[in-house]
């Protein structure tokens, strides 16, 4: 939008001399009062008594620009001017650096809810970037992307609230100077995959005695407001506390609808239960992380609870190897909830606690009464038999470097990728692949393709619906034996450390953690196994600003190789739920250079409360760590 009506109006205003200006002239106060109020305010810093002001003119431009074209109602924008004669004290309020006198052009700054930043390169302006084309750009650039949604009226409110299972609203009073506004959408941008949207009437708004935040839960039929305290972690918390709560990913389903959700789910995790035997808690902490974490996606992973009060003398519950009695939680006796839990994959079933590869071995009972036991196992048994294929260069990495791999490629919702997945699980000889990404799979219906000679020569399978895994299996088999495969050398595949295709199970496993070169889990990554124990940081990853996520028990950074306990710097809890900037004693380090998992004891049990462990099942902490 700001690019369209740039070029439809900057051809006949950049010629027009500007005969007044609409640009606030603020001090720095006024600065300090102009900021709360808007989503976005635009500044430049100038020095009157400098004989020429780089950039002035032009940004006087983009603001009448602006005006003219409605963009500062749109986007809740504001152009302001500050002069620096008139600035008292650089180091208090929001101006944090006295300029050079007239020895270079005016600075600009964007304030994005609240949030300056600097118009240049590393705060440096050159001669293309004072430009009010260059000035547009970098609006657009960081105002046109928000997170947040509009509702201007009763209507659309209640659509909205209609149209989302959950959906946080926000009711600002205006111009209140309080910045909470700013808050919401900072919360906003730091809570993905949320539905926030600001409720822009103010008839509504007046309906809250003040600025209000309100969670609606089950399309609108549940409501929670908060009106007090709306900082930005405030809001953050109460969204998080009050949203993945009220997710519950564990359904029920009847004992007679069982074998249905078998046949169309290629993995699911049962726990049955009764009166005397109820649903411990830990399995729903399990789901949480499982969704979370992409598991559930990813492997098109179910979690079912089974009421079988009424089959107490059915024969029906012989079909799972399952008896009544099996489970008894009475009290505080947790000793037997893992009789009554079976995870079915492809359709075969497999008690918790054994091994779905090896039917003989079995976990250590103890270990399986915790939130990483249950977790482990799970990792174990319900790995995919095709391989999750993300990129080209991971589909590269299966075929060019095996003399036979398959590739499935299928439509959102298919029946045919269980199938796949059946055959794969049957036919292990072969290397499997299964293409999750939709930018990355060329047709148009569901396709499996057998490579061979490492990718030299190709045949396509068009899916038929009625046909099965054997079919596949049979179509794979002979082809692969009608191959006259050649004997080459062995292509040699790369090392792991260059390529970036991502792990073969894409979810975060309770074994694994991940450092990210960047805040808020971006950028570069690199994925460490903790498997062994004590582990080196790569010496690139050991410094600078990183962001750190796990899905698993508590960690322990040391500043030293070799995790020694007297050089211990800090410990990532997964009790914890909290950002850095929540967490009082935390200082800035030079680094760590080792890590582990903290001893088994540290665990969650069973036993635990749901608050302390739900809160803290998504354990990220960003670490500001200088160099």
């Amino acid at each position: 939008m700001w690019r369209h009506q740039l070029c439809t109006i900057l051809i006949f205003l950049v010629a027009v001399k500007v005969a007044f200006s609409r640009v606030f002239l603020v001090s720095e106060k006024g600065l300090g009062d102009l900021v709360p109020n808007y989503l976005f305010v635009f500044v430049a810093y100038y020095h009157p008594s400098c004989s020429k002001q780089p950039g002035l003119g032009e940004f006087e431009i983009a603001e009448q620009i602006a005006e003219e074209t409605n963009l500062t109602v749109a986007y809740d924008i504001r152009f302001a001017r500050v002069n620096l004669r008139k600035v008292d004290n650089y180091e208090t309020g929001l101006l944090r650096q006295k300029p050079d006198g007239c020895t270079g052009p005016p600075y600009f700054e964007l304030f994005k809810f609240g949030v300056p930043i600097r118009l240049g390169r590393q705060g440096k302006l050159v001669k293309d970037e004072l430009t009010t084309k260059a000035m547009f750009e970098f609006l657009e650039k960081h105002t046109t992307k928000s997170r947040v949604d509009v509702a201007t009226s009763d209507a659309e409110v209640k659509m909205y609230e209609a149209q989302n299972e959950f959906s946080i609203l926000g009711y600002f009073k205006e111009y209140t100077g309080t910045g909470l506004r700013n808050n919401f959408y900072r919360a906003a941008n730091r809570l993905k995959y949320y539905n926030f949207a600001e409720v822009r009437n103010q008839d509504l708004v007046r309906k809250f005695e003040r600025d209000t935040v309100v969670i609606n839960q089950q399309f609108g039929t549940i409501k929670l407001e908060l009106d007090e305290n709306l900082s930005e972690n405030r809001v953050t918390m109460f969204v998080r506390a009050n949203v993945n709560s009220t997710r519950n990913p564990v359904i029920s389903v009847k004992l007679d609808k069982l074998q249905e959700t078998i046949d169309t789910t290629m993995q699911v995790f049962v726990m049955f239960y009764h009166y005397d035997c109820k649903v411990p808690e830990i399995f729903e902490f399990v789901a949480d992380l499982a969704k979370e974490n992409g598991m559930m996606d990813v492997l098109d992973l179910k979690f079912v609870t089974v009421d079988i009060e009424e089959y107490e003398s059915d024969e029906s519950l012989e079909k799972y190897s399952l008896h009544y009695s099996d489970c008894n939680l009475s009290g505080k006796n947790w000793t037997d909830f893992s009789n009554v839990l079976r995870l079915f994959k492809y359709g075969k079933m497999t008690k918790y606690g054994e091994s779905s590869l090896l039917p003989n071995v079995t976990m250590d009972a103890k270990k399986l009464k915790t939130l990483s036991g249950m977790m482990t196992w799970l990792e174990e048994n319900t790995k995919p038999a095709a391989r999750p294929v993300w990129t080209m260069e991971g589909a590269k990495l299966i075929v060019e470097f095996n003399e036979i791999s398959v590739i499935g490629y299928f439509q959102k919702g298919s029946q045919a990728r269980m199938e796949f997945h059946k055959a794969a699980d049957s036919a292990n000889e072969y290397v499997w692949g299964d293409v999750l990404a939709p930018e990355i799979n060329p047709f148009n219906t569901d396709m499996i393709v057998v490579f061979k000679n490492y990718g030299k020569e190709q045949v396509n399978f068009t899916w038929d619906n009625k046909m099965t895994n054997g079919e596949i299996q049979r179509f794979v088999k002979n082809e692969s034996s009608n191959s006259q495969i050649p004997i080459p050398t062995r292509p040699t595949p790369p090392m792991p450390s260059t390529t970036t295709e991502k792990p073969e199970v894409f979810y975060r496993m309770t074994k694994q953690i991940a450092i990210f070169d960047r805040k808020g889990f971006q950028g570069n990554r690199v994925i460490i196994d903790l498997t062994g124990g004590c582990v080196i940081v790569p010496k690139s990853w050991g410094l600078g600003t990183f962001s750190i996520k796990t899905y698993s028990q508590c960690v322990y950074f040391y500043e030293e190789p070799g995790c020694d306990a007297d050089k211990k710097r800090f410990r990532l809890d997964i009790q914890e739920s909290r950002e850095h900037w929540d967490i009082s004693d935390f200082k800035s380090i030079e680094g760590f250079q080792s890590m582990q998992f903290c001893p088994e004891e540290g665990e969650v049990s069973a036993g635990k409360s749901r608050l302390g462990v739900h809160l803290g099942f998504i354990m990220t902490l960003t670490i500001f760590i200088m160099a």
